[in-house]
This record gives C-alpha cells, structure tokens and sequence, in this order.
C-alpha cells in the first residue's frame, strides 16, 4: 500500500506547485484504488514487481551468444574508402550484427578495436558510377564500400537492405513494360 489515505494540507492553497502536486497525489490514489479493485488481495507494488521480473526472465532467455552469426548477418571483406586521403582505399573486415555493422583491420580484432556504424539511422545507395560500389549515407557521414565480387556485392546489399531485392525487381518490370 502507498501508505496515503487522504490528501491533507501540504502547503498553502493558492500556490500552483501546491495545486499541482495535491492534483498528482488524488490521481495516485484514485488509481490505486482501481489496482486494488481490479486485484483484490493482491497488493499493487508485488504484482508489478513480478511483472519486472517476467520481462526480465524472457530477455535473458531470448539472448544468442554473440560469436554466433544469425541468419540474418553477414561477415567478410569489403574495401572501404579512406576519409583522409581522396583515392585510397583499404580492405577491411566486416560484421553485419543488425542493427550494427563493425569493421576492422583483421578478422581477429577484439570489440574494443572494432569500429561500427549504426545502421537504425543511415541509407544503403549503391554507387552507379564504380563497379560493386555502394555507400552506407548517416546524417553526419558516408561510407563508400566496395565489393571484391559481385556475388559479394550482392550479399552485402541484400544482407544491409533486404527491401532493395523488391525494389531492383519492380525497376525491372517497369523497364521491362517500356
């Protein structure tokens, strides 16, 4: 039980924090009142606690090891664009661990040298102008990556992009029905 039965005198009736708080406590406790008419016998402040306890029983239970690769990642090289120097460009190794892509120099870097990008915020463009190109657009940066192959390429952006396989092919029905 909170412990409050009644709202009593907390401070003089013209000021509006006072106003606001005895408006907050009634609606407290007419919610509680509620609670306790929908669960008899079953104090509010425990049945919440078991829920807490539920959701956190079935994170625990839903959680994959993280060495593992689900079906939906991908892993491999990919040359990736320096943004220090115009024209070079660097192999790279990287994880697809939705929503997270990692990269690194080697294939054995530890989490804390991984370098990675959000990808619940950025765009997958595929970059016409180079072979087995595209860009990976954030609002504060690019990435360009470049596939060695193009069934790598098409790994890559079907793995960042799934909906771009639905989209290449209504492109081609419409070209297709010019």
């Amino acid at each position: 039980r909170l412990g409050i039965d009644s709202v009593g005198d907390i401070g003089e009736e013209d000021d509006p924090r006072t106003n606001e708080l005895m408006q907050q406590m009634q609606s407290l406790m007419t919610e509680r009142s509620h609670l306790e008419k929908a669960f008899p016998g079953n104090p509010t402040h425990k049945r919440v606690r078991r829920e807490r306890a539920t959701s956190f029983v079935q994170v625990r239970v839903n959680e994959v090891d993280s060495s593992e690769l689900r079906e939906h990642e991908a892993s491999g090289w990919l040359r990736k664009k320096s943004n220090f120097r115009a024209d070079t460009w660097k192999d790279r190794w990287f994880i697809l661990r939705k929503p997270q892509l990692y990269y690194s120099t080697d294939k054995t870097a530890s989490k804390k040298d991984r370098r990675q990008i959000n990808l619940a915020t950025t765009t997958i463009t595929i970059v016409e102008e180079a072979q087995w190109t595209f860009s990976i657009v954030a609002w504060n940066r690019v990435w360009l990556l470049q596939a060695k192959t193009e069934s790598d390429f098409q790994m890559w952006v079907g793995a960042l992009d799934p909906s771009r396989h639905i989209t290449d092919m209504k492109d081609a029905q419409i070209k297709q029905a010019r």
